[in-house]
């Protein structure tokens, strides 16, 4: 009991931390966009990779993405969801790192969870509390949301880099680098070929 209370109270933490850092690194409605995520050299990602837990993915329970609140409100009037289009934001749009495509208009693009939550579910999110999880569906701190075209998006769903990879190689590099980057953060494991395949993008480096 005492330690159910213990985890409760962390998770809790870690949502306020999160909610805080967000705010605190939250732009300003006018900032210029961050752009695309800059890839380490490939010797730096090889091993991060080979930092991973694998395993076989599996499950406590079926995938329900309720299970993963979001989005969450950051700062006033302000969700998620809109931190992560005011940071991408630029003068001439927003870049869709995934496919080079600039749009325009917010409607064409979609906030896309790096590590898809079907995929962080069956890697070790299935045994978090709802906070823990509410808390990575709206992890603003690490490299888990990028806003990216609608249809790259969807083209990707909840595949991994051993199904799935950006339309442009040239993002492989650094698409690599922030799925290993949040899969350490979250403690989450890596099947055996999705590893090979995040080895095989970091080539591109």
């Amino acid at each position: 009991m005492l330690d159910r209370l213990v985890d409760a109270m962390l998770d809790a933490l870690l949502v306020a931390v999160a909610v805080i850092l967000a705010a605190a690194l939250a732009p300003a409605r006018d900032a210029p966009a961050v752009g695309t995520v800059v890839g380490p050299d490939r010797g730096a990602l090889d091993a991060a990779i080979d930092r991973l837990t694998v395993a076989t993915p599996a499950a406590a329970s079926p995938y329900d993405r309720a299970l993963f609140p979001h989005w969450i409100e950051i700062t006033v009037g302000c969700d998620t969801r809109c931190v992560v289009l005011d940071r991408q934001r630029s003068p001439g749009g927003w870049l869709s790192a995934y496919d080079g495509y600039v749009a325009s208009r917010t409607g064409e693009l979609e906030i896309d969870h790096v590590v898809p939550l079907a995929e962080a579910w069956v890697s070790g999110a299935s045994t978090w509390t709802l906070a823990r999880r509410q808390a990575f569906a709206n992890d603003l701190a690490g490299t888990e949301l990028l806003a990216v075209s609608a249809w790259s998006n969807r083209a990707k769903g909840a595949d991994d880099p051993a199904v799935w990879r950006p339309p442009d190689p040239g993002w492989w590099c650094a698409y690599a680098d922030a799925w290993v980057a949040v899969k350490l953060r979250w403690d989450l494991t890596a099947d055996p070929a999705e590893v090979d395949a995040l080895h095989d993008m970091a080539q591109r480096c």
